[in-house]
């Protein structure tokens, strides 16, 4: 049903969900997120959003709150906080055995849901789509998924640049969401 509308109007109404999802109750459990220590029920909220609900079970879901709340939180709010914070975060949920794996992803959606305008949330897909692109991002490599999200980013810019009633609606009042001048 998507495909009916040319790229242009599809990119029009991602932009109009996008900005309808940031108004309602996702907007709404970010910025509880940004101001407040997270409690359980507003971090059961935001996995299920990020769809994380399943990587972070039941079981383990107080301990990863109390990561968040003591440890990731400040280090992530700190004005030199970076790339290397979300791997140094990542790294350590596993090696204190929070977690059995490398939560990079939670990681950087935390980090992205506290400072938009400084992360942008890792996904193996997105990351799988940056290698395909030549950019050459390993697993849980937060920084070169960075790095290379910001250069395809900028081709992105580049195009959008003659579309401009389209990028104007992809953001926010007051701010671009995709970093960009267009």
């Amino acid at each position: 049903m998507f495909e009916q509308y040319s790229s242009e109007e599809q990119d029009a109404i991602a932009a109009r969900a996008a900005i309808a999802t940031w108004f309602g109750n996702d907007g709404q459990t970010a910025e509880k997120i940004q101001h407040q220590p997270v409690d359980l029920a507003v971090l059961k909220s935001w996995l299920s959003f990020w769809i994380l609900a399943r990587t972070v079970g039941s079981g383990r879901r107080e301990a990863i709150r109390d990561f968040l709340n003591h440890t990731a939180r400040g280090k992530l709010l700190e004005p030199s906080a970076s790339c290397e914070t979300v791997e140094q975060l990542s790294a350590q949920v596993k090696t204190d055995g929070i977690m059995p794996g490398r939560p990079t992803s939670l990681i950087s959606k935390f980090a992205f849901t506290l400072r938009p305008e400084s992360f942008v949330p890792y996904d193996r897909r997105v990351r799988g789509a940056l290698n395909a692109l030549g950019y050459r991002v390993k697993a849980h490599h937060y920084c070169d998924y960075l790095r290379g999200f910001r250069l395809a980013q900028g081709n992105d810019c580049r195009t959008l640049s003659g579309h401009g009633t389209i990028a104007r609606q992809a953001a926010l009042p007051g701010q671009d969401v995709r970093q960009c001048t267009v």
